[in-house]
């Protein structure tokens, strides 16, 4: 389903959590800037969707984009501790994705709007990978600061990706001319979703851990993994 032109209005506001995290690039923790690489890919692609009208070569876009951004969210859990000592399954991971979208390009049909096998098996799985993360938080040896900056970061995206990932199921199967328009109603929630995370992702920039060169005393803690 294409958007509506206030959905890709609203996305221009992307631009503000990405504003402030270049701001800063010279003193945060070199592990958002993944974060702010995850911003951009997202941005790029509703930018350039809205230019294609092409139904075959909006669903490859929207396959490659999708899965390079699940594959930076793993990428940025790992740099903040998530599974540090099985360096194994983070290359099985890591290569697994990047296999299964070139094999999904290959064998599915991309002539139509239709959520793929690979959706139906990574997308899942990768919400429960950051759930699972999200609830190590508690007992990390990290400052209370820097734990609300990743908990700004990653329960919004634990949040929209359910919402996403279940419409886009239920479309699967349940999307018709009758339901059409439920359907548009449903998914234009994301735009306010979508607001709401920029400012969580502001907020979550504005408190992130600084370099190591740059840490005060205090912030000192930052210095400490997340261990799983």
């Amino acid at each position: 389903m294409r958007e509506t032109l206030t959905a890709n209005l609203a996305w221009l506001f992307v631009l503000v959590p990405i504003i402030i995290g270049l701001s800063k690039i010279a003193v945060i923790d070199k592990s958002y800037y993944w974060f702010i690489v995850f911003l951009s890919i997202d941005f790029i692609y509703e930018t350039i969707s809205i230019f294609i009208t092409n139904i075959t070569y909006i669903n490859i876009f929207q396959l490659i984009v999708n899965n390079i951004g699940l594959l930076v969210n793993f990428i940025i859990i790992f740099r903040w501790g998530y599974l540090k000592n099985n360096f194994k399954l983070k290359n099985i991971i890591i290569v697994g994705l990047i296999g299964l979208t070139i094999l999904n390009l290959i064998i599915e049909p991309q002539n139509k709007i239709r959520v793929s096998w690979f959706f139906f098996i990574c997308h899942p799985l990768s919400e429960i990978a950051l759930l699972h993360f999200l609830t190590t938080l508690h007992k990390a040896s990290i400052s209370n600061k820097k734990r609300l900056s990743i908990i700004l970061i990653i329960l919004p995206i634990i949040i929209t990706g359910t919402y996403y990932s279940v419409l886009q199921i239920l479309m699967t199967f349940l999307y018709n001319t009758s339901t059409q328009s439920l359907f548009i109603k449903l998914y234009d929630i994301i735009i306010y979703i979508n607001l709401a995370n920029y400012i969580c992702f502001s907020l979550a920039f504005i408190w992130a851990p600084k370099k190591e060169i740059y840490l005060d005393i205090p912030e000192k803690l930052d210095k400490s993994p997340i261990t799983i």
